[in-house]
């Protein structure tokens, strides 16, 4: 089973979820937008399992000056 990843194809292990997912990739979530299939999630959301053929796209926001 796979899923998508920012657009690249990904492998899927059983009960993968968001959250389970920004924590393998060590993701900080502070300052991350996270949507699932094209919809903004809400962070208590992330408990929600990925499945075969999802869209996850992870965006990180940073400032500048």
């Amino acid at each position: 089973m796979k899923f998508y990843l920012n657009g690249e194809l990904t492998p899927l292990t059983n009960s993968l979820t968001i959250s389970t997912l920004c924590k393998n990739l060590e993701i900080n979530l502070d300052g991350t937008v996270i949507l699932l299939n094209d919809d903004i999630l809400q962070k208590n959301q992330y408990y929600f399992p990925i499945k075969e053929n999802d869209k996850v796209e992870i965006l990180r926001f940073v400032s500048g000056g």
